[in-house]
């Protein structure tokens, strides 16, 4: 996979208290951009993962 600055990073949240906690500091030190999708406010869950270098998928 080819380095991308500007590549996404699908978040889902499935709950409000979900936090990345030591895992978004992380992303954030890589210069990838957090996209963060929050299904308990209703947010509605991308068809595709286009755009996303990587799925981070919280609580269940």
């Amino acid at each position: 996979m080819k380095y991308d600055p500007a590549a996404d990073v699908l978040v889902l949240e499935h709950a409000p208290h979900e936090g990345l906690y030591a895992i978004g500091p992380a992303l954030e030190a890589a210069r990838l951009r957090l996209r963060t999708c929050r299904v308990w406010a209703g947010d509605p869950v991308p068809d595709t993962l286009d755009g996303a270098a990587a799925l981070v998928v919280m609580g269940g």
